[in-house]
C-alpha cells in the first residue's frame, strides 16, 4: 500500500504592532492559496512576542482586514484548535520548556556578560533549500550568536516560532525574502531540537 502524503499546512504569523500592509496581505494569499488548492490547512497565529509594540487593537484589525479579504483560517486566535493557543505571548511555559532542552545540551547558554538572557551557540556551517532561491549555504564564520530569551522573559521571534511552527504541523513555511538571512538560524534550532525542516519558499519583496 502505497504511503499517504501528508496535509499540507501553512500559516499566516503576523504581528500585532500596526495595521497590515499589501506585503502582509500578500502573504496571507499566498499562504491560505497553497494550503486551499491542495486540501490542506491553513493556520492564523500572533507573534506578539514583542510586548512593548504589540496591542490587541493591532490584533483585532488583522483580524478584520484578513475577513474582508475574504481568507478564512481553520485554525486561530480566535476560533481555537488543537494546536492553541495562538498567541505567543500565551505560550511561555512551552517555549521554555525548549529553552531548557537546548541549555542541558549545551546548545544554548547564558552569556557571563548577560546574565538575564539566552544565546543559541551557532558553531557550524548551515545548508538548506528554498524553493526560490535554491541551495543555500552560510560558513560558521558568517553567523554569530543569538538570543533566543529576552531580558523580560519572553522568547525572540527565532525560538518561538520554530518551536510553534513544529507543534502546529506547518510543512510549507512562505514568507518574504527579508526572512531569508533568518532562515539559518531557525534550520539549526529546528536540528537541534530534533523538529523536520519545513519547505521554504522566500518570495520577493513588493
Amino acid at each position: 500500500m502505497a504511503e499517504s502524503t501528508p496535509q499540507v499546512v501553512t500559516r499566516f504569523a503576523p504581528s500585532p504592532t500596526g495595521a497590515m500592509h499589501v506585503g502582509n496581505a500578500r502573504t496571507a494569499l499566498q499562504c491560505w492559496a497553497y494550503a486551499r488548492g491542495r486540501g490542506g490547512k491553513f493556520i492564523l497565529r500572533f507573534e506578539d512576542t514583542d510586548q512593548k509594540r504589540s496591542s490587541e487593537q493591532a490584533a483585532e484589525a488583522i483580524l478584520a482586514d484578513l475577513k474582508w479579504l475574504n481568507l478564512p483560517w481553520d485554525e486561530g486566535p480566535d476560533i481555537g484548535g488543537p494546536n492553541g493557543p495562538y498567541s505567543q505571548s500565551e505560550r511561555l511555559d512551552i517555549y521554555n520548556e525548549y529553552i531548557d532542552k537546548l541549555m542541558s545540551a549545551g546548545i544554548a547558554y547564558v552569556p557571563d556578560d548577560e546574565p538575564a538572557i539566552v544565546r543559541f551557540r551557532m558553531d557550524r556551517d548551515i545548508e538548506f533549500d528554498d524553493e526560490a532561491y535554491g541551495h543555500i549555504k552560510v560558513a560558521a564564520t558568517d553567523l554569530e550568536d543569538f538570543v533566543i530569551r529576552k531580558s523580560d522573559g519572553f522568547p525572540t521571534f527565532h525560538l518561538a516560532v520554530v518551536v510553534d511552527d513544529a507543534l502546529m504541523g506547518v510543512t510549507h513555511i512562505i514568507r518574504g525574502q527579508e526572512h531569508l538571512s533568518n532562515t539559518p538560524k531557525h534550520v539549526a534550532i529546528q536540528d537541534a531540537l530534533g523538529f523536520a525542516r519545513p519547505t521554504y519558499v522566500h518570495t520577493p519583496s513588493i
